[in-house]
């Protein structure tokens, strides 16, 4: 015997088991307690959804101070391979940063100098520095 009951948010196939769901979250209160609390401590979704917009907000801007401080700077960069339209080649600098900068495709595979010009929040952007005293690996 099957029961359907419906309501906007849900559908409820057999309302007969429902006494056996509390049942359930009733043992699951008292054998699983740092569960409980954890739902008292983090409460709702909208809570939840605001302390990550909050999170990401700061990573945003954390992300971004690091990539303005290297701007005007020589990093060393790995060079991974060309953009999508074979214009410049990009790679990864030690803290995994993508790098775009004019390069040539000997520089594949190397571990090259570039001076950063500008930034954004996931990419820095540059030219290869061939006037460089740093040491690569």
């Amino acid at each position: 015997m099957s029961t359907t009951v419906s309501s906007q948010n849900y559908k409820i196939k057999d309302i007969n088991l429902a006494e056996f769901g509390r049942k359930e979250i009733t043992i699951s209160e008292k054998e699983m307690p740092g569960l409980m609390a954890l739902r008292n401590q983090f409460g709702s979704k909208k809570i939840s959804m605001e302390r990550l917009e909050k999170i990401q907000s700061q990573l945003y801007e954390n992300q971004m101070q690091v990539n303005k401080s290297l701007e005007n700077k020589t990093i060393n960069v790995l060079v991974e391979n060309f953009t999508d339209d074979k214009t410049q080649v990009f790679g990864r600098s030690e803290y995994m940063t993508s790098v775009i900068f004019n390069g040539k495709k000997e520089d594949i595979g190397k571990i090259v100098p570039v001076k950063i010009n500008k930034s954004n929040r996931t990419t820095l952007f540059g030219e290869r520095d061939f006037s460089s005293n740093q040491k690569v690996a």
